[in-house]
């Protein structure tokens, strides 16, 4: 049965089973050498390429040619498609933009086009759709936008004019659908708001309206949905929440109620449901800071009086918000700072007294707490890491070896997976790489390399497996689709559907994909006959052994992008548990007749003859999309009888 005649059997199984797998988790390790994109050709005095952001699968920023000042750019990764969109103001002055934010698969922006100051702009990534949205304040007065934040699907900021001052506004894109939202303090100087966000359908933010001071409000988006959430600190003082962070859908903030200092707190958005979580330090600044959320628990630093500095965690109540671990004894505190939620894992920096500031992560466990690696290993100096991104469940960071200056590092977590990416600038200089921005499975970010000044930079995800250009661990049909899309454009050599290594995507590379199609050899899992769709786990991982019958048969073939073998199967080989795997004798056909004699010997109840031709033979290049929908179709069809 070839793909063609098997199109209207896998229709029809995706309409009559519900059964599936969840695909485990994937982790892209970058594994190419940084790509330089120079963008400032004029004698290595660099871009300085700057507010880098992901924006509808692109990558936005602002840089300076040496031509035409700073501007704004985007880049595919490749130097040819890196671009500036629009000369903004002509001339070498530059239009100065900052401050970007994506809502949809809009870009927007502060720039001064020397004529409106500066003010709100957006750009759909073309030179015609850049233009200026409004011009808020008057004149050549500016406006300066900042805080820009999407809510909803609207972009909310903060804007200043002459009648109302500093306050809150909103945009649809269109110059009458920007708007201020509220006048919160009346009068030309402003209630400043600052810290906008989004929490499920409500904005918060901090502002002052004079009489309370700085406290914190909530908008729904309308002047009369826009109020004070409470008064924590009854007076014009203000509590001055700071280091404002979601966590499962409940807001937390640092606060001073002028009894108790600086303390942890929360709020639903009401009056009643704002409230101190815990007195940390009784008496004293409790200094709460780098509040993170890790799969639904609050991480934070804070100072008990005692500990110093050191990591905590909360679940929202009074017990539950509790020390981690006091990392550095005494009450000097290891003082932790940069928390980053990479995969599920907390990983932060501090300093243990004895090593200095290196990286550290944490399970929210005193014993699943621990330095990940002494990466300086001269005593009490520190790597001083910092700059920590999660780029595809991996840590990327920026550190300092002691020998090769301030450089790229990456981390699985493990002493040994805690490397140096690149050393850009070679002999003990800083490199100092900043804005780490992933796009998709590419990371940004922007370095010295001593020679050209500071510059965008890229790093490509590459795989050892030719053809697999999507870099899952697997050639399937979800790589032909990379292909399709990327056909004639540039990437950096090696890259993306790059499969012939010569920087551009052609019929040469649909050539290598066909060559390693099906690669690694698939895997067939076989599951206990007896189990129904609705019996069988989310994970198959997490199958118990002693839950599954015997007489198995053949549950489900995933042909083209396995990804299950034998040590994530409970029981592995072990016939006896119910679970067994099976290899395709014939990896250039992928066909194999699957009986009880070729997978350690357990009778099966059915036996199949299940074939997949090769895709030179099975795929119709002339219209890539239908065979791609159709293994897409196939990839997810898992049933409990295949037909013959």
């Amino acid at each position: 049965m070839d793909l063609r005649s098997l199109r209207s059997s896998a229709a029809q199984k995706m309409q009559t089973s519900r059964l599936s797998f969840e695909s485990l988790e994937q982790r892209h390790m970058l594994s190419g050498t940084p790509q330089l994109l120079d963008i400032n050709l004029m004698g290595g005095a660099g871009s300085n390429p700057h507010d880098l952001v992901e924006v509808g699968g692109a990558l936005y920023f602002a840089a300076d040619d040496g031509m035409h000042g700073s501007e704004l750019w985007t880049s595919n990764g490749s130097p040819a498609g890196t671009l500036q969109i629009k000369d903004i103001i002509v001339g070498n002055t530059g239009s100065q933009p900052t401050s970007l934010a994506g809502v949809g698969s809009l870009v927007y922006f502060q720039a001064n086009d020397g004529v409106n100051g500066s003010e709100l702009w957006k750009s759909n990534g073309t030179e015609i759709g850049t233009v200026l949205v409004k011009n808020i304040q008057d004149a050549d007065e500016s406006s300066f936008p900042g805080g820009l934040v999407d809510f909803g699907g609207t972009l909310f900021f903060t804007a200043t004019d002459d009648a109302s001052g500093r306050e809150l506004w909103r945009s649809n894109g269109s110059e009458p659908g920007t708007v201020l939202v509220k006048d919160i303090r009346p009068g030309e100087v402003g209630s400043f708001p600052i810290d906008l966000v989004p929490v499920g359908g409500t904005l918060f933010f901090t502002a002052s309206d004079n009489a309370n001071g700085l406290e914190l409000w909530s908008s729904d988006g309308s002047e009369m949905g826009t109020s004070l959430v409470k008064d924590i600190r009854s007076g014009n003082a203000g509590s001055s929440p700071s280091f404002l962070t979601e966590v499962g859908g409940t807001l937390y903030f640092g606060a001073t109620d002028g009894i108790n200092d600086f303390q942890l707190w929360k709020s639903n958005g009401t009056a009643a449901g704002t409230m101190m979580v815990k007195i940390i330090s009784p008496g004293a600044n409790s200094v709460v800071s780098e509040l993170t959320d890790v799969g639904g628990t609050l991480f934070f630093a804070a100072n008990d009086g005692s500990n110093g500095l050191e990591l905590w965690m909360s679940d929202g109540t009074e017990m539950g918000t509790v020390l981690v671990k006091d990392i550095h004894s005494g009450a000097l505190g290891s003082s932790p700072a940069n928390l980053t939620n990479v995969g599920g894992v907390l990983y932060f920096t501090a300093d243990d007294g004895v090593t200095g500031r290196e990286l550290w992560k944490s399970d929210g466990t005193p014993g699943g707490t621990v330095r990940v690696k002494d990466i300086n290993g001269a005593v009490g100096v520190g790597s001083q890491p910092s700059n920590l991104t999660d780029v595809n469940g991996v840590l990327y960071f920026t550190a300092d070896d002691g020998n090769s200056g301030v450089e790229l590092w990456k981390s699985d977590g493990m002493e040994t997976g805690t490397t140096m990416v690149a050393d850009i600038n070679m002999g003990g200089s800083d490199a100092s790489p900043s804005e780490l921005t992933t796009v998709g499975v590419t990371l940004y970010f922007v370095a010295d390399d001593g020679v050209n000044g500071r510059e965008l930079w890229v790093l490509e995800p590459s795989s050892t497996l030719a053809g697999d250009y999507d870099v899952d661990g697997d050639v399937d049909g979800h790589d032909f689709l990379t292909w399709q899309r990327q056909f004639g454009s540039s990437v950096p050599q090696g890259t993306g559907a790059d499969g012939n290594g010569n920087g551009t995507v052609e019929s040469g590379d649909l050539t290598v994909w066909q060559d390693n199609y099906g690669l690694p050899t698939p895997v067939v899992a076989v599951l206990a006959s007896s189990l129904s769709a609705d019996d069988v786990p989310q994970s198959i991982s997490k199958v118990a052994a002693t839950s599954l019958p015997t007489n198995p048969i053949l549950l489900s073939l995933d042909l083209f992008s396995t990804r299950i073998d034998n040590s994530q199967l409970p029981g592995g080989n072990d016939a006896t548990t119910g679970v067994v795997v099976a290899a395709p004798t014939d990896q250039n056909t992928g066909s194999n007749a699957i009986s009880g004699e070729n997978i350690a010997g357990k009778d099966l109840e059915d036996s199949r003859n299940l074939t997949m031709q090769s895709p030179s033979r099975s795929l119709d290049e002339t219209t890539p999309d239908r065979d791609v929908q159709l293994l897409d179709a196939l990839d997810r069809a898992f049933a409990s009888d295949w037909a013959d």
